[in-house]
């Protein structure tokens, strides 16, 4: 252990120190402007406990894993903005888009609501429900744009469109429009 000084209001220890079993503190500061390194062989856990004595929330740091264990998990910027959340009913990201990277894609098991659904630039944007229905709602309008291509719509049976209080459209300038009659629409 290095130097060891009894100072008003606690211990001041200067140096390098080895703990062989359990640190406890109300509170480790370093010198301003000084880093506080903490190492271990194994892991580091950190605890904070209730009245009871019974751990209320864990960090734990081990050999190629993190782990938190709260109730509640947030991560704000320097100004306090929330930039990812977490608790039992809901994940929270407050950042200006979510980017999910890897050929997989990402997989939902219920609904999703967000304001917009876009591919990055030069790839394909799919969205795909291989065993059931697809839906897209609105209380306005939806639009479905495609400023440089085309858009496919792919079907096993019937294409349906159909409009409650209004009209159906298909606007198309260029080549003539190919519309089978013998169908409703």
């Amino acid at each position: 252990m290095g130097q060891l000084k009894i100072v008003p209001g606690g211990i001041q220890l200067t140096g390098q120190a080895l703990v062989l079993n359990t640190l406890r503190a109300s509170s480790i500061r370093s010198k301003h402007g000084q880093p506080i390194s903490v190492e271990s062989s194994r892991n580091l856990s950190v605890n904070t406990r209730n009245a009871y004595g019974a751990v209320e929330n864990q960090l734990f740091l081990g050999h190629d894993r993190l782990e938190v264990l709260a109730n509640h998990f947030r991560i704000t910027d320097t100004h306090g903005t929330n930039l990812f959340a977490v608790d039992r009913d809901e994940v929270i990201v407050g950042a200006g888009s979510l980017r999910v990277e890897g050929e997989g894609g990402v997989a939902f098991r219920d609904s999703i609501q967000t304001p917009l659904v876009r591919a990055d630039a030069g790839k394909d944007l799919k969205l795909e429900s291989p065993t059931r229905s697809l839906e897209a709602r609105a209380t306005q309008e939806i639009f479905i744009q495609s400023r440089a291509g085309g858009i496919e719509t792919t079907c096993l049976n019937d294409l349906k469109l159909h409009s409650v209080a209004g009209s159906v459209s298909i606007l198309y300038l260029g080549r003539d429009l190919l519309l089978i009659r013998d169908r409703s629409y």
